[in-house]
C-alpha cells in the first residue's frame, strides 16, 4: 500500500491508521485467503494482533492450504528467474 499525503504529519496519521490492502486484491494471481489472512495479521495495527513469535508464524503458515516448504534450491530457481538484471 502506498501512502500519499500533503505533509509529514498527514503521512504518519495515514500509516497508522489505514488498514493495510491485502495482498489479493494487489494482484490477478490466485492468493488463498488463509495466507492473506496471515499477512494482514503481520501488519496489524495492533501489536497483540500480530504473531506473537517466528515459531508462531512459521506454524501458522504451514497451516495455510497450498503452501510449501521454502528450500534451498526453490529460493534459487525463484531469484534465477526474479534477479533484477545488473546495469
Amino acid at each position: 500500500f502506498v501512502f500519499t499525503a500533503e505533509t509529514p504529519m498527514a503521512l504518519l496519521l495515514q500509516h497508522a491508521q489505514t488498514p493495510p490492502t491485502p495482498p489479493s486484491a494487489r494482484t490477478d494471481l490466485p492468493i488463498p485467503r488463509a495466507l492473506d489472512d496471515l499477512v494482514l495479521s503481520c501488519l496489524a495495527k495492533d501489536p497483540a494482533n500480530r504473531p506473537q513469535s517466528a515459531r508462531e508464524l512459521s506454524l501458522q503458515l504451514a497451516e495455510v492450504e497450498g503452501a510449501s516448504a521454502w528450500t534451498q534450491e526453490r529460493a534459487r530457481e525463484w531469484w534465477a528467474m526474479h534477479q533484477p538484471a545488473l546495469p
